[in-house]
């Protein structure tokens, strides 16, 4: 009789073992590579010219003055700044209302000797579509927009002790701001510029922003002025506005967790 034939033997699948090594370690780099804050329950904050995507790897770390932690404290905004007294109060809770805003604040100030105000707004929201583009907003009020991105502004800030908050700002530190340009015609044969210098204070966890806060200082300048003799004037007052406001750290890197293990070890 003859014997049955042996089954054949299966044949063993694909080895997966070195895709398994290879994901495992892209895995591990991606972790090195990832910023430490990340990983840290509190987040940071800091300051961005931009509210989405991710800023350049040199920021600025910065604390939110105590009564803008909390969004019902944004009125502590100082009334005096400076040589900068506020001279009006706009009252735009309706606006708040329709940015579907936390807080919002407007107000107009004056230095002995100017003949122009600077403006500060300050809006801060947990909901991120309070926030449009600048482009939107003036195109809505009827301005043209002359000067759009045209780079970073330098904002340096005015080093000491804040007398509102305490915090003290070392010398040489400053900030990025966005700057625009724009004009409206308000009658005929007169038309305004402003120029607009603005920033926001992110405050994130796990590359999410879970709130910010928006801080606009603007200048109508005169009809027949130059506005080259205005600009400074309105970077200083940004310079001594911001500091009120946030405690402002030296520039960083921001540490990656390899960085931030070899920084235990060696």
């Amino acid at each position: 009789m003859p014997l049955p034939e042996p089954a054949p033997a299966k044949g063993k699948g694909p080895d997966y073992r070195p895709l398994y090594a290879v994901f495992g370690a892209l895995l591990v780099l991606a972790v090195l590579v990832t910023p430490v804050e990340v990983f840290k329950s509190n987040g940071s904050v800091f300051t961005a010219t931009e509210l989405r995507g991710r800023p350049a790897s040199t920021m600025l770390d910065v604390q939110l003055a105590p009564y803008l932690r909390e969004s019902e404290g944004v009125q502590g905004v100082p009334k005096h700044i400076g040589a900068w007294n506020m001279s009006r109060q706009y009252n735009w809770d309706p606006y708040q209302q329709i940015l579907d805003a936390d807080a919002l604040v407007s107000r107009d100030y004056r230095a002995p000797g100017m003949n122009a105000p600077a403006s500060l707004v300050v809006l801060q929201s947990t909901n991120m579509s309070s926030f449009h583009s600048p482009r939107v907003c003036y195109e809505m009020q009827r301005f043209t927009i002359l000067e759009e991105h045209t780079g970073k502004v330098k904002v340096p800030l005015k080093s000491g002790k804040s007398n509102t908050t305490g915090f003290v700002t070392a010398e040489g530190l400053e900030i990025d701001a966005q700057r625009y340009v724009v004009e409206r015609t308000i009658a005929q044969g007169v038309t305004l510029r402003m120029l607009d210098l603005h920033f926001f204070v992110r405050e994130e966890s796990g590359y999410v922003t879970q709130r910010a806060t928006w801080i606009r200082t603007s200048m109508y300048i005169p009809p027949g002025h130059d506005m080259a003799d205005y600009e400074p004037i309105l970077i200083a007052f940004m310079g001594e506005a911001v500091p009120e406001m946030v405690n402002v750290s030296p520039a960083y890197q921001r540490e990656t967790v390899l960085e931030y293990l070899l920084s235990k070890v060696l």
